[in-house]
């Protein structure tokens, strides 16, 4: 097993998997579809209609159809660029790219596809059935299960992104000759790539702590209501959060007033390196040791390894890194065994 697995207290959470969480919201999609298409029309959402063709179910003939797009009017030529940015260079984009681009994403999970004379769908509702309810588990179970998880996940990851065009193209949702097709696409993909690149970061950092011998609880993640969980890890009562970059700060709702701390990559522009480093609330980094460093976003690689203060939108938080806070809450955890 990979650590003792406790159920966490938890609020429903999702980010394009059928329901919004990642991280600190809740907004479900699914059986909520009509209510969200009645408020789409009610705010005329521009349409979008286009001939394209489908292959039947003995892949022999072909029948016209229709397919439409509902596009968010909010969703500007900015965001649509944010995406194709994104596809042709996904580990250089600036932050103000990325902010962009979190946004587009945002605003597409309420978009539309209709297939000819089927019923609409919102972009997340087919991601969940079409990603979420088919291979999430099992990529899960694979990184589970394997003794080196970091050797499997991007070759799983690249194999799951490339059945998820097909299946797109064989649910009769996408056609090169319409344009929102690839909004569509894009965003399964963007959302797949979160999720894989997610977890199988978070795994790594399980494992870690375990072998570091750091005390703490963690959600199951092989149970898939556990998944959306508020928070994703417990350690001496801190509630923490494993995120794999630091962009996550660039969304409006971080820091979470739920969570002590997040354990993520930082990008060092000066060694040109990524390193692990830990994003602490004040008040936990009182408990355990108290000195800082004042910093920014952009300057904490000259504080690193050394503790860091910085502000974020209003919120002082502490930067340290990772191997320092483990030790930190070695001796933590020992002198409060030991009180």
């Amino acid at each position: 097993m990979l650590v003792p697995q406790q159920r966490l207290h938890r609020q429903q959470r999702g980010a394009g998997i059928g329901q919004q969480r990642r991280k600190g919201r809740t907004q479900s999609v699914g059986e909520r579809k009509n209510s969200q298409e009645h408020k789409l029309h009610k705010h005329r959402l521009l349409c979008y209609t286009f001939p394209t063709w489908l292959r039947d179910q003995d892949g022999k003939e072909r029948v016209k159809m229709s397919l439409s797009f509902t596009i968010p009017p909010a969703f500007s030529e900015a965001h649509r660029r944010a995406i194709y940015r994104y596809q042709a260079t996904p580990e250089g984009l600036p932050s103000g790219v990325w902010a962009t681009l979190f946004e587009a994403m945002d605003l597409l999970r309420i978009a539309l596809v209709t297939p000819g004379d089927g019923e609409p769908r919102t972009f997340a509702s087919v991601y969940h059935s079409l990603v979420d309810l088919r291979y999430a588990d099992s990529y899960i179970d694979a990184l589970l299960d394997s003794e080196d998880p970091s050797q499997i996940s991007l070759p799983l990851w690249a194999a799951i992104a490339r059945r998820i065009g097909q299946d797109l193209r064989t649910a009769g949702l996408f056609d090169p000759a319409v344009p929102d097709s690839r909004l569509l696409l894009s965003y399964l993909l963007y959302w797949w790539q979160q999720f894989a690149r997610g977890y199988a970061f978070e795994i790594e950092i399980y494992r870690d702590l375990a072998t570091s011998r750091i005390q703490f609880e963690a959600h199951n993640l092989r149970v898939r209501g556990e998944r959306l969980s508020a928070f994703d890890l417990l350690v001496s009562l801190f509630r923490g959060d494993v995120k794999t970059s630091t962009y996550f700060l660039a969304q409006q709702r971080h820091p979470d007033p739920a969570i002590d701390f997040y354990i993520t990559r930082a990008w060092l522009t000066g060694g040109r390196v990524r390193t692990l480093v830990v994003f602490l609330k004040s008040h936990m980094w009182q408990d355990i040791d108290g000195e800082t460093t004042q910093t920014s976003l952009t300057d904490m690689e000259q504080v690193l390894p050394q503790p860091g203060r910085i502000q974020v939108r209003g919120q002082t938080v502490i930067v340290v890194d990772y191997d320092i806070w483990k030790e930190k809450m070695r001796v933590y955890q020992k002198e409060n065994r030991d009180a």
